[in-house]
């Protein structure tokens, strides 16, 4: 997918007709997790099978700037050892803001805690 095509799925999903249509939280989870596989790259399934537990929200580097961190252990180049783990420190990306994955998780995030609950390590 190209930075242009994010960019129409970003746009559809904040419509709000389409927020309408499907939901508050199922557009922001879209955007979260579109976002994130753009970012990280991922094949689908193994953003699908990521669990709450992989993902570190709420921390700063040494000069005060947020960031996240997610863990992917379910990829197609470490499945020979699948206690091998890629770990990603994600930053707000404001230059590109359909793809940033903070911004658009961080969103979704606070959406669940708002009117769900928190999000639980074993959640997929």
């Amino acid at each position: 997918m190209s930075y242009q095509d994010m960019q129409k799925l970003m746009k559809y999903l904040q419509k709000r007709s389409t927020v309408s249509k499907y939901g508050e939280g199922l557009c922001l989870f879209f955007q979260a997790f579109a976002a994130t596989g753009f970012m990280l790259w991922t094949r689908n399934d193994e953003l699908a099978t990521l669990k709450g537990a992989a993902v570190v929200h709420g921390l700063e580097t040494e000069i005060g700037t947020p960031y996240m961190t997610i863990r992917l252990g379910f990829r197609k180049t470490n499945r020979s050892d699948p206690l091998k783990a890629n770990v990603y420190k994600i930053h707000p990306q404001s230059d590109e803001p359909d793809c940033c994955c903070y911004t658009k998780l961080t969103a979704w995030l606070q959406w669940l805690e708002q009117k769900s609950r928190t999000l639980r390590d074993e959640d997929l």
